[in-house]
């Protein structure tokens, strides 16, 4: 299909394109007390459960009405957005604030999606308390993004979009503060995934992009006998799927320049898949 997501990228992301900053999206400024910036591997102690509150109070009310999406929300509770982390060491460090005793914890949810090859972000506010800002932010946003884990992408509008060379990533756990949209948070963590996926597939696209076809003088050949060429440009897929009931999200993605590809039916809920090809090497090139 020209789709890739093989496990070599990982390793070139993980070392390279772990922070990026975000303050501009689309639409306009973010609002000014509004921060979005990667979940760090290091956490305050409640900020993976602040993840999970949050994407359990959006889809609350779709969950209470069909049980595809509880299901959904349950089991990346149990998987990506687990707080839980057998890597983590059962010592907790601490950190003493005036006379506010913070504890800081592992990030489970950072740890994953970063093996993953993928990366996480958190949007937070400042949290008052008693007419006191606190260090410990409020997380009213979040989302996720991975390289495609199948070796195979269905063959709906995505593989005939791509050109040569692909890349194919997967948008994950989506959520804003209900009471917190139109602030531009959603515009600003889709452009904090656009950018990680560009810089990432730049990053490995030198070593790894293979072409059909027997090689010609501007190609290389790696030990596995694969041919690669290093002046072609690579085309990343962005992918993303919700609910068709979810008014807000695939507004989201239709005004960010998602085109939608595919909807299936999971009981009574219609799911819509959304996907954005874009040129990597022009877009960085745009950016710098």
């Amino acid at each position: 299909s020209g789709c890739r997501s093989d496990g070599g990228v990982n390793a070139i992301v993980n070392k390279e394109v772990n922070t990026i900053e975000v303050g501009i999206d689309r639409s306009g400024k973010l609002s000014s007390n509004v921060q979005v910036s990667t979940l760090s591997s290091v956490v305050y102690h409640d900020r993976d459960q602040q993840v999970q509150n949050l994407f359990k109070k959006t889809y609350l009310s779709l969950s209470q009405e069909y049980s595809a999406v509880r299901k959904m929300v349950k089991s990346a509770l149990k998987t990506d957005l687990s707080d839980k982390d057998a890597h983590a060491s059962s010592e907790t460090p601490r950190k003493s604030v005036g006379n506010n005793d913070e504890c800081f914890q592992k990030s489970s949810i950072a740890r994953r999606y970063r093996e993953w090859g993928g990366e996480f972000w958190i949007a937070t506010i400042p949290k008052i308390i008693d007419g006191t800002i606190l260090k410990n932010n409020t997380v009213v946003g979040c989302v996720g993004v991975r390289p495609r884990t199948d070796a195979t992408v269905n063959a709906f509008a995505v593989t005939q979009s791509l050109a040569r060379f692909g890349y194919t990533f997967e948008i994950h756990r989506l959520a804003v503060d209900e009471e917190q949209r139109g602030k531009g948070i959603g515009h600003a963590l889709i452009s904090a995934v656009e950018k990680f996926v560009i810089k990432a597939v730049m990053l490995h696209h030198k070593d790894v992009v293979k072409i059909d076809g027997i090689g010609n003088n501007d190609d290389t050949v790696n030990s596995n006998g694969d041919v690669f060429n290093e002046t072609s440009s690579p085309m990343v897929t962005v992918l993303a799927t919700t609910p068709k009931i979810s008014v807000a999200a695939c507004g989201l993605y239709s005004s960010s320049g998602f085109e939608l590809c595919d909807e299936v039916c999971i009981g009574q809920l219609a799911m819509r898949t959304y996907s954005k090809v874009i040129c990597a090497e022009s877009e960085l090139i745009k950016n710098i």
